[in-house]
C-alpha cells in the first residue's frame, strides 16, 4: 500500500447504469458546481489505464470503490467510494461487464424533462473493474482500508 494518506470521498448521491455494447456506469451528484469541483480536482489527472474500480459485495448492499494508482502531482491518495443498495441495474452492469466500461460524471435534475439525470460529456475509460465478495478483499489493501473508512463514517 502506498505511504501517502488516504482520504475518501463519498459525498456524491449513487451510481447510476446504462446497458448498452459498452456498460457505462456515472457517479451521480446533486449539483454541477459539486461534479465538476471533484472531476477537476481529482479524477480528470487520472490516466484510463491506471484507475481502478471495486465492487465490494457483502449482502443485500456493495460498496463501489474508485481509485487510481499513479501519484504523480499528488499529496493525497484519494478514493471515491460509497456503500449502495443492490439494484436490478447494478446486477446487469455485473452480469454485462467483460473488459472495459465508460465512467461518466451527472447530475440529478429530477425536473428535467430528457431524463432525471443529466450526464457531463467528460468521461474515463475503466478497463480494470473487479467484482468482489467480502472474503476476497485483502487485509493490507486501499480497498480494505477505504471500506474501513466508509464504514466508520456511516456508523456516526
Amino acid at each position: 500500500m502506498n505511504d501517502l494518506p488516504l482520504k475518501c470521498y463519498s459525498d456524491f448521491l449513487g451510481l447510476g447504469y446504462i446497458i448498452s455494447n459498452v456498460p457505462i456506469f456515472a457517479l451521480v451528484f446533486s449539483n454541477k458546481n459539486e461534479a465538476f469541483n471533484v472531476w477537476k480536482k481529482v479524477v480528470k489527472r487520472w490516466k484510463d489505464d491506471r484507475i481502478r474500480v471495486w465492487f465490494v459485495e457483502p449482502e443485500n448492499t456493495y460498496d463501489f470503490i474508485l481509485h487510481c494508482d499513479s501519484r504523480k502531482n499528488t499529496d493525497v491518495n484519494w478514493v471515491l467510494c460509497k456503500t449502495l443498495a443492490m439494484s436490478e441495474n447494478y446486477k446487469r452492469f455485473r452480469d454485462g461487464y467483460a473488459d472495459f466500461a465508460e465512467m461518466f460524471f451527472g447530475v440529478y435534475t429530477p425536473k428535467k424533462e430528457s431524463g432525471p439525470v443529466e450526464l457531463f460529456s467528460f468521461r474515463k475509460q475503466v478497463t480494470n473493474v473487479r467484482f468482489l465478495a467480502e472474503s476476497q478483499v485483502d487485509e493490507n489493501s486501499i480497498v480494505s482500508e477505504a471500506r474501513h473508512i466508509l464504514h466508520k463514517k456511516i456508523v456516526k
